[in-house]
């Protein structure tokens, strides 16, 4: 890392993860290697979730190297939320990484995840708890039922090969570099993974997994394809720099037109400034 940055291993996360991510390409190697050997004390009393995870796989940390990679946060925010974890839409709360707090910049950052579960998970709980109490409480409603698409016959599907397939193509033209084309690619493949997924009209739990990993996805890539800069862990290398144009929050929000379609627009507020989900 002193190669990367000043500040070695305590540099910025995403600073770290395109570090790390370089060195795979120059190596042609799919991870880069810890060595724990030298860490003052027994490593496997340091770390006993790592340690045993690493046993099985016939590594030992106290003197073998371990093999990471970077992991990539594909979107930094989440649920529009106020400080209850209260979202729009009446009785969803939101809290942690699915949310959109304010506590984070430009990377989600570990020590501020912690807390954020901590203070506002408890704030969450007894707001909602509060709430539900009051005589006016919403009550649910249930959605009405949409007659699902038959199966074409003696079509089968390996759901299990298509989340595999949506993770690794989220890892490489979402991860820890982006492009215009391999973001457009990627929201491609989304398109049709989807179209295909509607018309099989499967209720499977795994196949609604996916929907709503597909729609993940395909909000993260709309939002890293408009935002034509770098910042923090969205690092676009065909616009490397950071803009201050940019310096607003992203808000994607659905509209609907007519039954069953939707479209997204683009909303920005002023960094510092109330987030209100429509």
């Amino acid at each position: 890392m002193p190669d990367f940055h000043p500040s070695a291993e305590l540099a910025p996360r995403d600073v770290v993860s395109r570090a790390v991510f370089s060195v795979m390409v120059s190596t042609s190697d799919t991870s880069v290697y810890l060595d724990l050997s030298q860490v003052d004390g027994d490593p496997h009393v340091l770390f006993p979730g790592i340690s045993r995870i690493c046993r099985f796989f016939g590594i030992d940390i106290a003197r073998d190297p371990v093999p990471v990679r970077p992991g990539a946060h594909y979107q930094v925010g989440g649920l529009a939320v106020d400080a209850d974890g209260r979202t729009s839409v009446p009785g969803l709360w939101a809290v942690g990484e699915c949310s959109s707090s304010g506590l984070h910049g430009a990377n989600r950052m570990g020590s501020n995840s912690l807390l954020e579960g901590v203070v506002l998970g408890s704030a969450c709980g007894l707001a909602a708890a509060s709430e539900r109490l009051r005589p006016e409480a919403p009550a649910w409603t249930s959605r009405r039922h949409v007659d699902l698409p038959k199966p074409p016959a003696g079509v089968r599907v390996n759901l299990e090969d298509m989340i595999y397939s949506l993770k690794s193509l989220m890892w490489r033209q979402m991860g820890v570099e982006r492009t215009r084309s391999g973001i457009e690619d990627a929201l491609s493949k989304i398109a049709f993974w989807s179209r295909a997924l509607a018309e099989l009209g499967s209720t499977d739990l795994q196949a609604l997994e996916l929907v709503n990993m597909l729609t993940v996805a395909r909000l993260a890539a709309i939002g890293a394809l408009a935002r034509e800069e770098s910042r923090g862990v969205h690092y676009r290398s065909d616009f490397p720099e950071t803009r201050p144009e940019w310096r607003v929050h992203t808000m994607l929000r659905p509209v609907r037109l007519e039954e069953r379609i939707a479209e997204i627009q683009l909303y920005h507020s002023p960094v510092g400034g109330s987030v209100v989900s429509g």
